[in-house]
């Protein structure tokens, strides 16, 4: 028998993007992401993409645009 794991992942396309802890821009900035940088999608938000790091550990939201 075999797993298979099904993951949505996101790549960032524009330098200095902010992972940003709420799903507003004036949420606390948690990360600056560079192009390039993929992210675990886990949902959305009033706009934002509910994000997952794995290279820095971190959760957090960016701008879905």
């Amino acid at each position: 028998m075999s797993l298979i794991a099904l993951a949505m992942v996101a790549i960032v396309t524009q330098d200095s993007a902010a992972l940003r802890a709420a799903p507003r821009d004036s949420a606390q900035q948690q990360a600056v992401l560079w192009q390039g940088d993929t992210l675990e999608v886990r949902g959305e938000r009033m706009g934002y993409l509910q994000v997952y790091d794995h290279r820095r550990e971190r959760g957090g939201y960016i701008l879905a645009s």
